[in-house]
C-alpha cells in the first residue's frame, strides 16, 4: 500500500502503522512534489475498512527480532534515499546494494538504484544541475 504525505499524516496512531518513506515525486500535471510512503504493517488491521490487510506484525517469540531487522532495513533505505536526494550517488548506491542483498525483490529499491546509477556516471549532472538537485522524481504518467 502506497500513500501520500497527507494520508500518512492522518493514519491513526493507535493502529501502530509502520511505514517507510519511498520517494519524493512530482505527478504529471502537478507543480509540487509530494512525499510518498509504503505502509509496511500495522498492529491493528481492523482499522482498514476492508479488514483484509495481510501484513500484520508477527506475534510470537521472534516478534522483537523481526521488527528490529525490518526497522534496520527501513533505516538503510532511508540513508540511501537521503544520499540520493543530496546527489551523493556513490553513497546511495552502496546503501541500496546492501539493502538489496537482504531484500532482492524490493522494486522501489531497485528503481532507486537504477536512477542512482544513471546519475552516478561522470558528467551526468553539470555543476549547476548538481547545485539545483532536489532528488524529485518526475512521473510522466498518472
Amino acid at each position: 500500500v502506497i500513500c501520500s504525505q497527507k494520508t500518512y499524516s492522518s493514519l491513526p496512531t493507535a493502529a501502530g502503522f509502520f511505514c517507510r518513506e519511498l520517494d519524493l515525486v512530482q505527478v504529471k500535471g502537478k507543480s509540487e512534489a509530494i512525499t510518498i510512503y509504503e505502509v509496511i504493517s500495522c498492529k491493528d488491521p481492523t482499522c482498514f475498512a476492508t479488514g483484509g490487510f495481510d501484513k500484520q506484525e508477527p506475534d510470537g517469540p521472534d516478534d522483537l527480532s523481526t521488527k528490529s531487522i525490518r526497522v534496520r532495513q527501513v533505516q538503510l533505505y532511508q540513508k540511501a534515499l537521503r544520499a540520493y536526494q543530496k546527489a551523493r550517488f556513490p553513497d546511495a548506491r552502496k546503501h541500496l546494494e546492501t539493502y538489496l542483498e537482504e531484500l532482492p525483490d524490493d522494486k522501489a529499491a531497485a528503481l532507486l538504484l537504477e536512477r542512482t546509477r544513471n546519475h552516478e556516471a561522470p558528467e551526468s549532472l553539470s555543476a549547476e544541475e548538481e547545485r539545483a538537485w532536489t532528488g524529485v522524481f518526475a512521473l510522466n504518467e498518472k
